[in-house]
Parts: C-alpha cells; structure tokens; sequence
C-alpha cells in the first residue's frame, strides 16, 4: 500500500491556511460535493428512504484518505437510522441492500474518472475506515 503526500487532487483542493502540527486541511472541490449531493439525492429518492431516516452522507475509505490507488472508487455512503425506515423490521437491511446493488448496477456514476459507489448504512453498524468525510458537515 502506498500512502500520497495529499488527497486525490482529481477531488480534493488545498486550503490556504495550515492546521497546528503541520497538516493540512482539504476540502472537497466545489464541483465534486454538488455532484455527490445530487448522486445522494437521486439515491435516497430512488430508495424512498424520508429525509427524517438520513443522518448523514459520508465519503469513506481510500478517496477519502491518503492511500487511493488509480483504482479507487468513491464509497458513498448514505447514513440511515433504520428505525425511522420502518420500526423494528427485519426487512430493512435486506431491502435497502437489494435496491443499492440495483441502483448501482443501473447507474455507471463517476467523477473525473472515480466510480462512485453507493450504499445505505445502518447508523447503528460503526463503520471501521481510514478516511471518513462528511458531505452534510462539509468536513
């Protein structure tokens, strides 16, 4: 595994001022985060999934970290409280999955050339990622 000096460039912009201890701080390119908004809109529409259920929609693992590859895609996930889906059923999951591996397989998503992936993930599943950036918190 590689690790890169900074964040994809094809994705990712600079900013001016530099953190304490010498990082520095990245956000995404305008362009890039009104596209993933849009992909996540027509996503949770295509889910049916309310506004109420969406806690977050998050970019993660390597785009969202110093060791993407040309081979990286762009893990967007949209973060849901299942409950506010439909309370306590098993079904869920199950649904929510089917639809994503539909949607995925009928949509060929990418920006400047980085497939985007989607999923809808449980909010009460933590999951484990290297990079993990908020669209909604814009950080």
């Amino acid at each position: 595994m590689k690790f890169h000096e900074e964040l994809n460039p094809k994705i990712w912009t600079k900013m001016r001022e530099k953190r304490i201890g010498g990082k520095t701080n990245y956000y995404l390119k305008p362009e890039v985060r009104d596209k993933l908004n849009q992909i996540s809109d027509a996503f949770i529409e295509y889910l049916d999934i309310p506004e109420k259920a969406i806690l977050d929609i998050r970019i993660t693992g390597s785009s969202a970290n110093y060791n993407y590859t040309p081979h990286s895609d762009l893990d967007l996930h949209i973060i849901v409280d299942y409950d506010k889906v439909h309370k306590d059923c098993p079904i869920v999951e199950g649904y929510l999955w089917s639809m994503k591996s539909a949607f995925n397989k009928d949509h060929d998503i990418s920006i400047y050339g980085i497939p985007v992936e989607l999923y809808a993930e449980d909010s009460r599943v933590e999951a484990i990622s290297n990079g993990v950036y908020s669209l909604l918190n814009n950080k």
